[in-house]
């Protein structure tokens, strides 16, 4: 799967067991790699609550070896995924407005 298509796969609204699987992997993904569920709900626009709800379905799907959780897990593997502050400078003075995602150089 092409960047584009992940990050679309993603956005996608839709409740289909493929998509809600790559969310979830996500952000399980990221909580594994030591990032605040704080930051992971504000870069994608959940809450908590659903964050959380996320990360621990997807160890509970892991540890019975759900298929489309681990082919979405294999899918995550492929592409490179960072979290950066955003800060916009200006001549006196910069600001911090919050975090961005960017998989594969592209931002999310």
């Amino acid at each position: 799967m092409t960047t584009e298509q992940y990050i679309n796969t993603l956005k996608n609204p839709v409740k289909e067991p493929a998509t809600v699987a790559a969310r979830q992997v996500l952000c399980h993904y990221l909580y594994s790699e030591n990032i605040s569920c704080n930051i992971i709900s504000k870069v994608l626009g959940c809450s908590r609550r659903i964050v959380y709800r996320n990360i621990y379905r997807t160890r509970d799907l892991l540890e019975v070896s759900d298929k489309i959780t681990l082919a979405a897990y294999k899918e995550i593997k492929n592409h490179h995924i960072t979290i950066r502050p955003c800060i916009i400078e200006g001549t006196i003075l910069s600001q911090y407005i919050g975090y961005k995602m960017i998989i594969d150089n592209l931002i999310y």
